[in-house]
């Protein structure tokens, strides 16, 4: 059975608002940096509806995108690297 790629966060309440976590690479780090985003109002939605709002935002700031992964990976060549 293969994997599924990309990732698709978890929901958690944090007092009354439902609040998103998600992993986001780091180029040129090998950890990765632990995010939290607020989604909305605990009493305006439901977990699902919660769950597919955070799923929206990681295809917005496009965290499972193949060039988000090659930009962590492969860290940008500063001017002065080029030189040398």
């Amino acid at each position: 059975m293969a994997r599924r790629s990309g990732q698709a966060g978890s929901v958690v309440v944090k007092g009354d608002w439902w609040h998103g976590r998600y992993y986001e690479d780091v180029s040129g780090e090998e950890n990765r940096i632990r995010r939290s985003v607020q989604i909305g109002p605990r009493k305006e939605m439901t977990k699902p509806e919660a769950k597919r709002r955070l799923r929206s935002l990681l295809e917005e700031v496009g965290v499972n995108s193949s060039a988000h992964l090659n930009r962590a990976i492969n860290p940008v060549e500063t001017f002065a690297q080029k030189v040398q």
